[in-house]
């Protein structure tokens, strides 16, 4: 298939394709299966890293393991802990934030994230991230609490000073089931 945006994720990835520089300090906020993590890692140099929390150990190990496998996992510092708990772990300026909410894909979906950690993570995070540094949340909807979990993101997003932050949104109009949309927070000011 020849479609470039045709998930959320795409949209991301197009987004860390046009940010993300050499020397990045960047933090995955919810890890998974390594992913993102992954995809974040190889855009870094010698002096980049990316940190990679979650709260689930099966998730850290998946990621280490596919980190190994591609042979960078020296680019990422692996935290098994929650994003609420950033400042405990990262004493950096931050160039770019990514968080991917919802339950680990075929993990136990009892486990997931939620809004009040999420937003509180939100706001640790944008505490440590430079003038023109990007924070991507995607936002399954579909799942039992996920379209609180997007409505109040949302909410809190819109409500953020315009002098500081650009927030923005993507997402389908047309597809069904509730698809997964990305909030975004650019931090002002032009990139350091």
């Amino acid at each position: 298939m020849n479609d470039k945006l045709n998930k959320a994720l795409d949209f991301n990835r197009i987004l860390f394709d046009a940010f993300i520089k050499p020397d990045d300090i960047i933090l995955d906020a919810t890890c998974g299966n390594g992913n993102d993590t992954l995809v974040l890692a190889k855009h870094l140099g010698d002096k980049g890293l990316v940190y990679a929390f979650d709260i689930q150990e099966i998730a850290i190990e998946n990621t280490r393991q596919l980190l190994k496998e591609n042979k960078l996992i020296d680019k990422v510092e692996l935290v098994l802990d929650s994003h609420v708990n950033i400042d405990k772990y990262i004493d950096k300026e931050l160039d770019f934030v990514v968080y991917n909410l919802g339950y680990l894909p075929e993990g136990d979906k009892s486990l997931k994230t939620g809004s009040n950690s999420t937003i509180k993570g939100i706001k640790k995070a944008l505490d440590f991230m430079k003038s023109g540094a990007i924070l991507l949340v995607t936002c399954y909807r579909g799942h039992d609490g996920g379209l609180d979990e997007y409505n109040r993101v949302k909410d809190f997003t819109e409500k953020l000073d315009q002098k500081r932050f650009n927030s923005f949104e993507f997402h389908h109009i047309n597809q069904r089931n509730y698809p997964p949309v990305t909030i975004g927070i650019e931090v002002r000011g032009g990139r350091l």
